[in-house]
């Protein structure tokens, strides 16, 4: 089953059955878009897209996962690794979250901002974007169970985008899309259109 993931409600992520999904990983895949004419040489610089899961208590950041540091909480939260250039072949930078070892490692933790920076070029520069959520509870290195996917907007010069929100419930996890757009090209620079979102959960 395909979930729809909304912006005005929480998606639960749970398993045909209701049972809280334990591990899941996003895969935020783009592709940059191709320029012909005087503008080649401009795009040929390329552009960089890096993805970040930020962890927060309350309101106030305490760890976020990136490129530069890709494990966090204790192993619960592991990053693939930077992906310089994006293909729009699905294989663009990954996040997976153990939600059993969030829970285990710190129970503080309410929410988990995902976000996505231009660490160079602009969105404008990007053909299309689009964050996969996959149940892969159990599925070791394999690619899981497409759960459903969110399309992050690229028109416009913003570098920034937060993709969603991942947050605790008294039944496991939930997700909410977000598409809040703005200038920032590090994580940092995005807390407070993350804090924003996270207002309204």
């Amino acid at each position: 089953m395909t979930m729809t993931f909304s912006k005005s409600a929480d998606t639960p992520l749970t398993t045909d059955a209701g049972a809280a999904i334990e591990k899941i990983r996003i895969v935020f895949d783009w592709e940059e878009a191709k320029a012909k004419g005087f503008l080649k040489r401009t795009f040929d610089r390329g552009v960089d897209v890096d993805t970040f899961a930020v962890v927060y208590q309350g309101t106030d950041p305490i760890e976020a996962v990136r490129p530069e540091r890709t494990i966090g909480v204790g192993g619960a939260i592991v990053h693939g690794g930077d992906v310089k250039r994006g293909a729009g072949e699905g294989v663009g930078e990954n996040i997976t979250f153990d939600f059993t070892q969030i829970r285990e490692q710190d129970d503080d933790i309410a929410a988990i901002a995902v976000t996505a920076a231009c660490k160079s070029g602009g969105f404008d520069r990007v053909e299309m974007a689009t964050a996969m959520i996959f149940d892969v509870t159990g599925a070791g290195d394999g690619p899981g169970r497409k759960l459903g996917q969110v399309r992050v907007p690229i028109q416009g010069s913003h570098t920034g985008a937060v993709i969603g929100t991942l947050k605790k419930t008294s039944e496991g996890w939930a997700w909410r899309t977000s598409g809040k757009l703005g200038q920032g090209r590090t994580w940092q620079e995005l807390r407070h259109l993350a804090v924003t979102e996270l207002g309204r959960r």
